[in-house]
């Protein structure tokens, strides 16, 4: 089975990418299921009593992260000729467990949230945060930020241990070691990069929940969730691990999310679906609407004087693993729909035509090229506090290639639509019936939706709730869930 694993490669020239997804799902589950894989699950099972599918959860994942999207191979790291480089990473865990530290400090919460990257981020869930007596936020970075009611954890690449994590278990974790070690090279796979991946993730989760308590947990972003990292917040005490819903269930990040709950945006069963069709372990789905719009929109004195009224208004999307997926979403993002932009502001240039990227994206210099000779502005750094939203509320119709923006545009009032030649993006949006209606399949369709919103002004009538709650409300829905909990 490891060498089907090593000569995979998925198949770009396939225009069906939920179907590509779909056999990576399939590669992985293989690999998860070989006699060494399962020799290692049973093993950390033993040897730390967390249950079977915990782990086989989390090496599942583990195994999908692996895959290279620009190559369409699992990467090199598995191979055997990376196993020097982890026998070395095994020697710096296996002393690092020399340096445990007892520690029967215990910290107890009302609510715990994992996974803040920036400032931003934390006042995101700053709301939330507020309405709890006692919160704890884990981030890796420092955020300079100080309260007598939140707690801040910054995580080290190397997290110090707590002595009760492996108590007992080091000369068995050896063996173990030394029995996957021995099984790698006959198997010519390396099988030692998810053995020490695994054991990092058990000590360190056990070593933080062991030691800071909640009865509430959110991970910042649902394909960051992890079932190790669960398990261990339920077994010292908590009572519901939850994600909100940042983007749409694509299928390159929806692969063994591991959550109680799932905060979706809209009220809709679609999304659970898919999460649940790629290995996930979701239980229940809870609509609550947007994070961002909430803080960016509701609760920002609106920022609107330097923001140029737009007729069309083009939201962009991050270039990520999916645009990889298979040849034709390349075509599809790169070429076909910035032709449809350039051809429709060529026939009405007298529309005022934008394109705005997210605040994070590095460079569109190929962009500006494509567009060059016509009336179409792209557009990076904001001018507004509001972000993008100032920009959807100060312009007549959004389109994007498949950003979430599109769905909160509609909770806004605003007609938003997907651009999706020959509705290829399967991998957004098949299965999701829920955006089945918003999806523009061909330029006539895009051409005709544009002259009658703008010449005519007739306007398309959406059920906001199936796209994205109005999210004027999300911190108190949230808080009004967890306290239902019992």
């Amino acid at each position: 089975m490891e060498d089907i694993i090593k000569k995979f490669k998925s198949d770009k020239k396939n225009n069906n990418s939920y179907l590509v997804s779909r056999k990576i799902y399939k590669k992985t589950i293989l690999l998860s299921n070989t006699d060494t894989s399962k020799q290692m699950i049973n093993g950390f099972s033993k040897i730390f009593g967390i249950p079977n599918n915990v782990l086989k959860t989390k090496y599942r994942k583990l195994i999908h992260d692996s895959f290279d999207y620009n190559t369409s191979k699992f990467s090199n790291k598995i191979f055997i000729f990376y196993i020097l480089l982890e026998t070395v990473k095994s020697l710096v865990l296996f002393l690092i467990l020399f340096f445990s530290k007892k520690n029967d400090v215990k910290k107890k919460y009302d609510f715990i949230i994992n996974g803040i990257g920036d400032k931003r981020s934390y006042e995101r869930y700053e709301k939330l945060i507020e309405k709890f007596s006692s919160s704890l936020v884990i981030s890796n970075i420092d955020l300079n930020k100080k309260s007598n009611e939140v707690n801040f954890l910054k995580l080290r690449k190397y997290q110090r241990i707590n002595e009760k994590a492996i108590k007992g278990k080091k000369m068995t974790l050896f063996f173990l070691f030394i029995a996957i070690y021995i099984k790698s090279l006959c198997k010519n796979f390396n099988y030692i990069y998810f053995y020490n991946i695994l054991f990092y993730s058990i000590i360190k989760n056990f070593s933080i929940f062991y030691n800071n308590r909640a009865k509430y947990f959110m991970e910042d972003r649902f394909y960051n969730t992890c079932s190790i990292r669960n398990y261990y917040f339920k077994k010292f005490g908590g009572k519901v691990t939850t994600t909100p819903q940042k983007n749409i269930v694509e299928t390159c990040i929806s692969f063994f999310v591991d959550i109680d709950t799932f905060f979706s945006l809209a009220d809709e069963k679609f999304s659970i679906k898919r999460l649940r069709e790629f290995g996930g372990r979701v239980d229940r789905s809870y609509p609550i609407g947007s994070f961002f719009l909430e803080h960016d929109w509701y609760r920002k004195k609106k920022d609107l004087k330097k923001v140029r009224k737009n007729d069309i208004l083009i939201m962009g999307l991050n270039p990520n693993t999916w645009l990889y997926l298979n040849n034709l979403n390349f075509e599809n993002h790169e070429l076909i729909s910035r032709k449809w932009i350039k051809d429709i502001s060529k026939l009405y240039p007298k529309l005022k035509v934008m394109v705005k990227h997210h605040a994070n994206l590095k460079q569109n210099e190929y962009e500006k090229k494509f567009f060059n000779g016509s009336n179409i502005i792209t557009k990076i750094k904001p001018n507004s506090n509001n972000y993008s939203y100032g920009y959807i509320f100060k312009s007549e119709i959004i389109f994007s290639f498949a950003s979430t923006t599109i769905l909160e545009a509609i909770s806004m009032g605003k007609q938003g639509f997907f651009i999706d030649p020959g509705n290829g993006s399967k991998n957004f949006f098949y299965k999701l019936n829920n955006l089945k209606n918003i999806r523009i399949k061909s330029f006539a369709d895009f051409k005709n939706l544009i002259e009658k919103s703008l010449f005519y002004k007739t306007k398309k009538k959406f059920n906001k709730d199936k796209y994205c709650l109005k999210s004027d409300k999300v911190s108190s829905r949230v808080f009004n869930y967890y306290k239902k909990i019992k």
